[in-house]
């Protein structure tokens, strides 16, 4: 018989003690990545605080934009601590800085990303915004962002639904807009499908007491502070708004208080032509009657006002086929003059300016007080507009073909064609400005004559406001 002897598997003692040594280190291996500075579960509660505090400090600017937007750009203390208090609960909300700058919450201090500004009533801007204007706060309040000058690019001016504002001059650039060149006191040009357009700024749109208006001559060059408004409200009324119309000499700027809506005798606006004959809503179609040029006259000063300026045209009114363009008739654009037969008289020329299509603007034949507008702003950057000057204007019937007759970026306003605009004379005249091929005048030269003649020397500019 033979005998097996039972052999029982096993580990040796050397291999157990080599074992728990090895579980050891691992062991101590990973109670040292979860603890200490640098551990696992530091590096995760600092993600977690970071992003509880990131969370925070978004609360915090939603709280104060919130108290921003309902006071029309003011914040006051008070009111912020109580939307912050509504925002985290009551007792929860500590220490707000007098200066908005820092607050505690739950005991921790946290940047509110707000500096010291220009609202009023104790009340500051967050970072980027002190000193702007209502307009562009509001813009801002909407989710639009300011842009400097150097870092303007077509890439970021496009964001759906939105308007950017150009942080140089305060120029709203609309989504459809291509940004060409300019800043706002050489002329910031934007392009639309085509046809270029130039920002003329308007720092007071509305006068809030046409009285205190000198009537004498202000060299604007020399006297940049002094305001030039293009519009009032008309005596006894709340809504509707009359033009402020000025004259010129050089780059001397004259009020003309006179010109008011109530005198049928002298210029004015808005107004509507009731002569013996030149009716103008029973002899020339029916385009509009005289309430109707009141309720466009209302949006453009509103527009103007809220916005800080408005668009004109680059270049004289022209054709593409029947549509009107703000083209260089090096692009084969046909003159829209008052004898063509698809501009046929002022009339013709007040269809197409109001028939130019953009997204988010409107268009319109320019006013006698943008008009003036533009001459105030060009007066105060330096520019002579109310002296002709020959070497200057373009002697072609073809605009935008001499480089001398440009203004910041506006060409045409020594020659080429007289410009019709919607300003009044007498019950029976429209107004026209500037010079003509065949007859140097100064850019700012006030002229006027029957809206029904078609003479060839008679053109217009388009005008843009947001709408």
């Amino acid at each position: 018989m033979i005998n097996n002897k039972n052999r029982q598997k096993g580990i040796t003692l050397i291999a157990l003690v080599i074992t728990i040594i090895v579980l050891l280190i691992l062991a101590g291996i990973s109670i040292a990545m979860l603890s200490g500075d640098n551990s696992i579960l530091s590096k995760a509660g600092e993600a977690r605080d970071i992003t509880g505090t990131r969370d925070i400090e978004e609360r915090i600017q939603i709280a104060y934009l919130g108290v921003l937007a309902e006071g029309n750009g003011n914040v006051e203390k008070g009111k912020l601590q109580t939307a912050l208090e509504n925002e985290f609960g009551a007792g929860k909300v500590t220490d707000l800085a007098d200066d908005l700058s820092t607050v505690k919450i739950d005991g921790k201090e946290y940047q509110t990303g707000v500096t010291e500004g220009t609202s009023g009533g104790g009340g500051s801007n967050p970072t980027g915004l002190a000193g702007l204007t209502d307009a562009e706060r509001e813009l801002l309040q909407t989710g639009v962002s300011e842009i400097a000058y150097d870092d303007i690019t077509n890439d970021n001016l496009k964001e759906p639904d939105k308007i950017k504002a150009v942080i140089t001059g305060e120029v709203p650039i609309t989504t459809e807009m291509t940004y060409v060149t300019g800043t706002v006191d050489t002329g910031v040009v934007v392009s639309i499908n085509g046809s270029e357009f130039v920002w003329v700024p308007v720092p007071v749109a509305i006068s809030s007491d046409a009285s205190t208006i000198s009537t004498s001559g202000v060299n604007l060059a020399t006297n940049q502070s002094t305001e030039r408004p293009m519009a009032k409200l008309q005596s006894g009324s709340s809504t509707n708004y009359e033009g402020l119309l000025y004259n010129f000499s050089g780059t001397t700027s004259t009020y003309k208080p006179g010109y008011t809506v109530t005198d049928t005798s002298t210029h004015r606006e808005p107004a509507y032509l009731s002569g013996s004959s030149y009716d103008d809503n029973t002899t020339y179609g029916g385009l509009f009657n005289s309430s109707d040029l009141q309720t466009e006259y209302n949006k453009v000063v509103s527009s103007i006002n809220k916005y800080g300026g408005f668009y004109v045209g680059r270049y004289e009114l022209g054709l593409e086929g029947t549509n009107p363009v703000s083209k260089p008739a090096s692009e084969t654009v046909t003159t829209a003059a008052a004898n063509n037969s698809n501009t046929n008289s002022w009339y013709g020329l007040y269809s197409k300016c109001k028939s130019y299509s953009a997204d988010n603007l409107t268009s319109t034949m320019m006013w006698g007080s943008q008009y003036d507008a533009m001459m105030n702003w060009m007066a105060k950057t330096g520019k002579t507009v109310g002296t002709a000057d020959s070497s200057k204007y373009n002697t072609a019937t073809t605009t935008g073909s001499k480089e001398e007759d440009k203004i910041n970026n506006v060409y045409d306003l020594y020659g080429c064609h007289y410009e019709w605009t919607l300003e009044a004379d007498y019950t029976y005249n429209r107004v026209y400005r500037g010079g003509t091929y065949n007859d140097s005048g100064s850019p700012s030269d006030r002229n006027n004559d029957y809206p029904r003649n078609t003479y060839g020397s008679y053109g217009s500019r388009l005008s843009l406001y947001i709408k």
